[in-house]
């Protein structure tokens, strides 16, 4: 409706009404006082049943309003929620050939920047890998992509081959990590109540000679904020 019918539809509607209430008047001006007296009593009980009648429409269209507002919210979640997927492989090689491993990213495959991105540390048999700290993972907007490096430390100790793929790649080898290796990713979205978590699972082929990453879920965890002391 535009804004000039929705005028007219005022107007119109005032002009009945004061018609209605004109005839109204009319008719009752030429009852006697025991029949004014009568339609008075009707006029009460109406005036009641409309009024509990309209309290029920007001409770409807106040839970609708609100199921309308909790959809929009979600729907806006949507729309500016961040999703990392992490990813850690080899590249293809030919028979014979060692592994090779390609970058070690993350990419934003969802619709909002993610903010204060931290990659959890994979722990092996007294080896730890750590994704070094970078000011690319302060923030990755939606679509964006940042290349990663590791730092490996056997027994708490880091050697001059800690950042190397060759290092990464003898340990695996040599059982020192899991064939499976949970990865954990955890960040800030737009709303500043939740803080979000990728989950996924570094797994390593011996016989093809192959490291993959899957996308095992995202978890959104509700801050719980401290209370302050009065």
């Amino acid at each position: 409706m535009s804004r000039a019918s929705s005028c007219r539809f005022a107007v119109g509607a005032i002009v009945i009404f004061i018609a209605i209430t004109a005839v109204v008047l009319v008719y009752v001006h030429q009852l006697s006082e025991a029949d004014v007296q009568r339609l008075g009593k009707i006029g009460t009980a109406i005036a009641a049943v409309a009024g509990f009648l309209g309290f029920i429409v007001l409770v409807v269209y106040t839970r609708e309003t609100f199921l309308l507002r909790l959809a929009a919210e979600e729907q806006n979640e949507i729309n500016t929620k961040p999703v990392l997927r992490f990813d850690l492989s080899t590249k293809e090689v030919a028979v014979g050939e060692e592994m090779k491993l390609a970058n070690m990213d993350l990419k934003n495959v969802g619709a909002g920047p993610a903010f204060n991105v931290k990659v959890m540390p994979i722990l092996g048999d007294g080896v730890k890998m750590e994704v070094e700290e970078q000011p690319e993972l302060t923030l990755i907007e939606a679509k964006g992509q940042v290349d990663l490096k590791f730092l490996i430390s056997q027994d708490g100790i880091r050697s001059g081959m800690s950042g190397r793929d060759t290092r990464l790649m003898d340990l695996i080898k040599r059982g020192k990590f899991p064939a499976k290796m949970p990865v954990t990713v955890e960040y800030n979205g737009l709303s500043r109540d939740k803080l979000f978590r990728t989950l996924h699972e570094i797994r390593y082929e011996a016989g093809a000679k192959r490291l993959r990453t899957s996308f095992c879920g995202l978890e959104e965890v509700k801050r719980q904020w401290p209370v302050r002391a009065a």
